[in-house]
Formats: structure tokens, C-alpha cells, sequence
């Protein structure tokens, strides 16, 4: 493989190579990682991105929690309250998935879109409290797709679950979420929700 420009077929194989390790060390997260990618892409859409972008949007949101290889597994399992150190830790897979592709030139314009979704519309996010638009687009919409499928895999009754979900999200638009994501996604949500099932 061209490591400077492979084609889509190796870009892909790559991709899901480097997803097979991440599910190996913390189980889950390729299931995680692909929903998380087709919330994002149907939200890119929906706000218009370009083909361009939306590849990048799908590469990024597919590979935005690799840095998770780099966490001890003992803490990715730990049940309960997190201290400060083990907070710090978990909050490090950002950036340690950015420095993970720059073995992959390919993935450079990726790495930015990875290290900042975590960010937050209001500024309190992390790894660089970036506000507003200073947070790439496709970072928010990540952030904004990651949340959702966390907060879609609590246990009990799937209809509730969801319906909490949206009330979260849209409790957050203009906090954790930019709210013009946010109605994207809104838009988007009940075709997407068909596709995951």
C-alpha cells in the first residue's frame, strides 16, 4: 500500500484494521465507531458538506476514539466514579488518537477533526477548550453523533431510552452541541435511527 496515497479499497481495509485492534483492547467500539460515523455522515449531508469533507467526516468519526488503545483497559472497564488522574487519563484518548494516524500521511486531515471532538460549543471541552467556531464543523458533528449513541446504549425500554436521548441533546444544543448541528441532526434522526437497528 502507497502509505502517501492509497486507494479507497486500502484506505478502507486500513481503516477497519485499525478498528479490529481498537475492539480487541476495549471491546464495542467498532459497533460504536461505525454508528457514530453514520450519524455524522447523515448530519455532513444535511448541512450541506462537500464530498470531500464528507470522506473526512466518515474517516474521523469512524476513527475518533483510537486513542482508546492507549488507555489502560482496566480503567476503559472501571465501573463507577472516576478521580482526577483516571479522568485526565480517559481524557487523553483525544489526543493520542491524533498522534496514532500521523503514521497514516493519508489521515492528516483527519487528526484535527479527532483531537477536537470532545470540544464543547460553550468552551468547556477538552483537549484545548475551543468555543463555538473554532471547533472544526465536523468535530461538532461527531461530538454531537458520539453523545447519541452513548447515551442510546443504556439499558431498558428502547422507546424511553431514545425519547431520553433526544431530550438530552436538545437540552444541550447551544452548551455541549452547536445548535445549528443539533438541527441537523433533528432532522436527520428518524431515518438515521432505521439504519442502526
Amino acid at each position: 500500500m502507497d502509505e502517501l496515497d492509497p486507494s479507497r479499497e486500502e484506505r478502507n481495509q486500513k481503516i477497519n484494521d485499525l478498528l479490529e485492534r481498537l475492539d480487541l483492547h476495549s471491546p464495542g467500539e467498532r459497533g460504536h465507531a461505525k454508528r457514530v460515523a453514520i450519524y455524522s455522515v447523515a448530519i455532513g449531508e444535511e448541512l450541506g458538506l462537500s464530498d470531500e469533507r464528507m470522506l473526512l467526516l466518515r474517516y474521523a468519526a469512524e476513527l475518533h476514539d483510537l486513542g482508546k488503545v492507549r488507555v489502560d483497559r482496566s480503567l476503559l472497564e472501571k465501573l463507577g466514579q472516576l478521580s482526577d488522574d483516571e479522568i485526565e487519563e480517559m481524557h487523553a484518548h483525544a489526543t493520542r488518537a491524533e498522534s496514532a494516524l500521523a503514521e497514516h500521511p493519508w489521515l492528516d486531515a483527519c487528526r484535527n477533526l479527532i483531537r477536537h471532538h470532545h470540544e464543547r460549543w460553550d468552551g468547556a471541552g477538552y483537549p484545548d477548550g475551543l468555543s463555538g467556531e473554532d471547533i472544526p464543523l465536523e468535530s461538532r458533528i461527531i461530538n454531537l453523533a458520539e453523545t447519541f449513541d452513548v447515551l442510546m446504549m443504556r439499558e431498558g425500554d428502547a422507546v424511553l431510552i431514545e425519547d431520553l436521548a433526544l431530550a438530552e441533546i436538545e437540552h444541550c444544543a447551544g452548551s455541549q452541541f452547536d445548535p445549528k448541528v443539533a438541527e441537523a441532526f433533528f432532522k436527520v434522526q428518524p431515518k438515521i435511527q432505521l439504519l442502526v437497528i
